[in-house]
């Protein structure tokens, strides 16, 4: 790691494939909301596919944001390939103009950075724009910059060492391994599965609803902590 360690614990709750269709399916979310606020974590990562499509009615998406509003600490919105920022992309919409004041969606086709000063944390995300082969989620990004504890986020299909990319967005392994990161949340692949490389923590947090969407699944709770370093917990939501 390049740098001191900032001197305060933090703690994530990291989520994705949230995959919001309608009203019902916003449950899960009040699930995810709850946990956050009972387990009073610093902050809340949503990596990707938070809403299904963009064709969502506009009450699904006001309950949407009704329900992050709620949320007692700073969350991150990262679009991923379902809910892409295309033209049509459902974050156009009149809802996404004014939002709670801790909701913050990262929309740079570049990717940009938030800083949580009083937190010591850096925030790197890439959303979706095109869903494709070229498109590679952590290409780039830049370097550690300051005394925080810096996070990525990108929402693509992980490409073990030495292997080649059969699917859009891929993110290589040693591309996680080059950010230099304390932890690169990732999105897309529903399972959770801790995908650390070298001194870099990385996971995918798994889905909130299982396949089927008759259960609860799970997020990854984080722990970025100056003397005990990062530490991933598969955490289920039931």
């Amino acid at each position: 790691m390049n740098g001191s360690r900032p001197s305060r614990e933090v703690r994530v709750l990291h989520t994705s494939d949230n995959h919001i269709t309608e009203l019902s399916s916003c449950a899960a979310l009040g699930v995810i909301v709850d946990k956050a606020n009972d387990l009073e974590v610093d902050l809340v990562l949503l990596a990707g596919d938070f809403f299904d499509n963009s064709r969502v009615e506009e009450a699904v998406v006001q309950e949407a944001i009704a329900q992050l509003g709620r949320l007692r600490m700073p969350a991150v919105l990262l679009p991923g390939n379902h809910d892409q920022l295309d033209t049509g992309s459902v974050y156009h919409r009149n809802g996404f103009s004014d939002l709670p004041p801790r909701l913050h969606i990262i929309r740079s086709q570049e990717g940009e950075s938030l800083l949580f000063p009083e937190m010591g944390v850096s925030v790197w995300g890439r959303p979706t724009y095109e869903h494709d082969m070229d498109f590679r989620p952590l290409r780039g990004s830049p370097p550690r910059d300051g005394p925080w504890w810096h996070i990525g986020m990108v929402h693509g299909a992980y490409v073990p060492p030495g292997e080649k990319a059969f699917y859009s967005s891929p993110v290589f392994a040693y591309e996680i391994e080059a950010t230099g990161y304390d932890y690169v949340a990732l999105g897309h692949t529903h399972v959770f599965n801790d995908l650390s490389q070298g001194t870099v923590h990385a996971a995918y947090s798994g889905a909130p609803v299982r396949i089927g969407g008759n259960q609860l699944g799970y997020v990854a709770l984080v722990s970025l902590h100056p003397h005990l370093g990062v530490q991933i917990q598969k955490m289920p939501l039931s």
